[in-house]
């Protein structure tokens, strides 16, 4: 089953077909080398798949957008981990990373 049911509305198909372009490698990292994206994909097509895709979409573009690969600290950024564990590791509400709501968006 494809990831799409059609091009994303959200960008031009010129720019996901061109592979110097922020989405493109965006979109290439979670195909080619998430294997959570994977694990996402595996589960039944859904609202909260289709949320948690995006949400792991633009988390990862902000991180390739911004130099993550030099960030001082990645708190778990582009990990195998869900992206609600993207940060510190603490149960605290601090500004270390990302942080869901108790369904996991």
């Amino acid at each position: 089953e494809p990831i799409l049911s059609g091009p994303p509305t959200f960008t031009s198909n010129s720019i996901l077909a061109d592979p110097k372009s922020m989405p493109y490698q965006t979109l290439t990292w979670m195909i080619n080398n998430d294997m959570h994206t994977q694990t996402i994909l595996s589960t039944p097509p859904s609202a909260l798949r289709t949320q948690k895709l995006l949400d792991r979409y633009i988390l990862a573009f902000m991180y390739f957008s911004l130099d993550g690969r030099n960030w001082n600290n990645r708190y778990n950024f582009m990990s195998e981990f869900d992206v609600c564990k993207w940060n510190d590791g603490t149960a605290s509400l601090s500004n270390n990373g990302v942080r869901c709501d108790d369904d996991g968006i």
